[in-house]
C-alpha cells in the first residue's frame, strides 16, 4: 500500500535533519513512526540515502542490522519482548509464547510480535515495548489484561 505513503512528507521528514550520518538512526526512526504501516518502504530508503550521501545498500544494511526498523508492512500493534541474557532469563522467551496463543485465543490479528534488543529496562525484567510504550515486570496476568486492553481498543476504532 506505498500509494498511502506521501512522498513530501518523507521529504518534510528529512529537513527535519541536517543530511549528517549521526542523524541517520533519528530520521530513520521518525520516518517509519510516519508511515501508517509502520514500515520502511524501498522507495523511503532512495530518498534517505540520497539525502545522507549513502548507497540504498548502506541504509538497507542499517534497516535490517537494528531490530527496531522493518522493511516489509506491520500491524498497527507492535509488541517488542526484549531478548537480552536478563530478560531471557525472566522467562521472555516463555512470556512471547503465551503473549502469541493468548492473542490467537482473544482473537486480536492486528498485533504482531517480535523480538528486540535490550530494551534497557534490565531492572524491571522481563519487558516488553508495546507501541512504543515500555511494559515492564511483565506477568501473565499483566499480559492478560494488556491483551484485552488492545482488544477493546480495536473494538472502539471500528467503524
Amino acid at each position: 500500500m506505498e500509494s498511502e505513503w506521501n512522498p513530501t512528507l518523507v521529504e518534510n521528514i528529512l529537513r527535519e535533519f541536517k543530511p549528517q550520518r549521526m542523524y541517520i538512526l533519528k530520521a530513520l526512526h521518525r520516518l517509519q513512526d510516519s508511515h501508517p504501516q509502520q514500515y520502511l518502504p524501498e522507495e523511503t530508503l532512495d530518498r534517505v540515502a540520497k539525502y545522507f550521501n549513502l548507497t540504498r545498500g548502506q541504509v538497507f544494511g542499517i534497516v535490517t542490522y537494528y531490530t527496531m526498523f522493518s522493511s516489509k508492512p506491520r500491524e498497527k500493534n507492535i509488541a517488542r519482548i526484549c531478548k537480552s541474557p536478563v530478560c531471557h532469563s525472566k522467562g521472555s522467551t516463555l512470556l512471547a509464547e503465551k503473549l502469541q496463543r493468548k492473542k490467537e485465543i482473544l482473537g486480536i490479528p492486528n498485533l504482531v510480535i517480535e523480538y528486540s534488543e535490550c530494551l534497557g529496562q534490565c531492572h524491571r525484567a522481563p519487558v516488553m515495548l508495546l507501541n512504543q510504550e515500555i511494559q515492564a515486570d511483565l506477568t501473565d496476568e499483566k499480559l492478560d489484561e494488556i491483551l484485552l486492553s488492545l482488544k477493546e481498543n480495536n473494538h472502539e476504532s471500528r467503524p
